[in-house]
């Protein structure tokens, strides 16, 4: 591998890192929204909110732990 295929991967391994931090913070985020929101007295907007972020949750694509360690072999892969 030549120094820009070694410079595009180190760059691209730290974008993936960088992706899989904001993915679990919004994560949280979601879900101290919604516990927020369903902690309030009956309040429409909250409710409302705590709606979206659940549904944000639980609509959002479970997290590919290849692309976290993409040492690890993936499916179908030899190991």
């Amino acid at each position: 591998m030549n120094r820009q295929g070694l410079l595009m991967t180190v760059r691209l391994d730290a974008i993936r890192h960088h992706l899989a931090n904001d993915n679990e913070r919004m994560r949280e985020a979601l879900r101290l929204i919604a516990d927020v929101c369903d902690g309030q007295p009956g309040n429409d907007l909250t409710r409302y909110v705590a709606r979206i972020a659940r549904s944000a949750l639980v609509s959002a694509v479970p997290e590919n732990e290849a692309l976290r360690n993409p040492a690890q072999p993936t499916e179908g892969e030899p190991a």
